[in-house]
């Protein structure tokens, strides 16, 4: 097990290519604000990342507000292919955390992650964010957090986010509101080609609005807000 005070094993400032790479079992030794990233700490370059896992990492957020339990990219542009996150902990938000920042992220899994008292067990988009989405699995994540901005099993996105999902499943993720996926606060949806039943609702669950969404009609677990 590594432990450093944000991004277990990187934290890193500068462009970085990560590839074929095992993350496992790590954590930051201290994480307050920004300062979680269990395995990768990400800030103000362009990552890339390929053919890469992230097992069992864990943030425990200290002093509140950390987030990210396997990465944590704060005002940088990623780009994952073929990866895996899996049976990440994030006592706050997300196995990955974005804020201020840009993600594509294609032909990867996000798995059995779990966020103790926060939003989004699998991905966590807070804050002018722009994620983009092509051929991913996302199951069996959960949130057991409660309270009325809860939820998000897979996904949770807010605040002027942009969210694009092509070809991608959501299967048996749980949470208070949206199982799969809960957006708030003025954060645009397009869904074409994924795979799941059910409605799409809001946030008191009564009313079905896919006609809104035209592209998310085969798409399920969805709150708007």
């Amino acid at each position: 097990m590594a432990t450093t005070p944000g991004g277990g094993a990187i934290e890193a400032w500068t462009n970085l290519v990560i590839a074929q790479c095992l993350f496992t079992t790590t954590r930051p030794e201290s994480a307050t604000w920004h300062n979680g990233g269990g395995a990768v700490k990400l800030v103000n370059s362009v990552t890339s990342m390929s053919a890469t896992r992230f097992i069992s990492n864990k943030e425990i957020a200290t002093a509140g507000g950390a987030s990210g339990a396997a990465i944590l990219c704060l005002r940088h542009d990623a780009v994952g292919r073929g990866c895996l996150f899996d049976k990440n902990n994030a006592t706050s938000e997300g196995a990955v955390y974005f804020e201020n920042a840009g993600c594509a992220i294609s032909n990867s899994t996000i798995s059995n992650n779990t966020s103790t008292w926060g939003n989004g067990a699998g991905l966590r988009a807070w804050t002018n964010c722009s994620l983009t989405l092509n051929n991913c699995v996302f199951s069996t994540n959960t949130t057991p957090f409660t309270g009325t901005n809860a939820g998000g099993g897979a996904l949770y996105a807010e605040n002027a986010s942009i969210v694009n999902a092509t070809g991608c499943s959501f299967y048996g993720n749980t949470a208070q509101y949206g199982g799969a996926i809960r957006v708030i606060t003025n954060t645009p949806l397009k869904f074409d080609q994924l795979r799941s039943g059910g409605q799409l609702l809001t946030a008191d669950g009564r009313r079905d609005i896919r006609g809104r969404y035209p592209l998310a009609r085969s798409f399920s677990q969805v709150v708007h807000s």
